[in-house]
């Protein structure tokens, strides 16, 4: 068994994971992007539903990156079909099926990080960020 302190690789990672990193998330009010490496199809589908929407009420997006052979129904059911969030904070992508083309690397970004602006734009607009994390406009880059 693998673990780094939020979770173990043998445990349904949403359910086991969410609540210590919800709690991590709460105090600081900065924006996270949880990456997953799945290679299989979840065990919980409901204990997952709920975690993903109560990912919802944070200023986090998910992606998780579909290794394996899934089955993914399901991830692409979370990707598309949680009514109940507060915002759309669930990126799947499929990596066999996303890295193609002449520019295999960029076709894979793309998916993975295609929802980020959008979802970056709905957390602050919820006031899910300290002022301190909004950039200032007379900031130089």
């Amino acid at each position: 068994m693998l673990s780094d302190g939020l979770f173990s690789v043998d445990q349904p990672i949403f359910h086991h994971s969410s609540r210590k990193l919800f709690e991590l998330l709460v105090i600081p009010k900065k924006y996270h992007i949880l990456l997953i490496i799945a290679d299989g199809q979840i065990t919980e589908e409901q204990k997952t539903i709920d975690a993903i929407v109560e990912a919802s009420d944070y200023p986090i997006s998910i992606i998780v990156i579909g290794v394996g052979d899934g089955p993914w129904n399901m991830m692409d059911d979370f990707d598309n079909e949680l009514p109940k969030r507060k915002f759309d904070n669930f990126q799947f992508v499929n990596f066999h099926t996303s890295y193609k083309g002449k520019n295999p690397d960029l076709s894979f970004a793309l998916n993975a990080l295609m929802e980020i602006p959008d979802q970056y734009k709905t957390i602050k607009a919820l006031g899910y960020l300290s002022l301190s994390q909004t950039p200032s406009r007379n900031t130089t880059v």
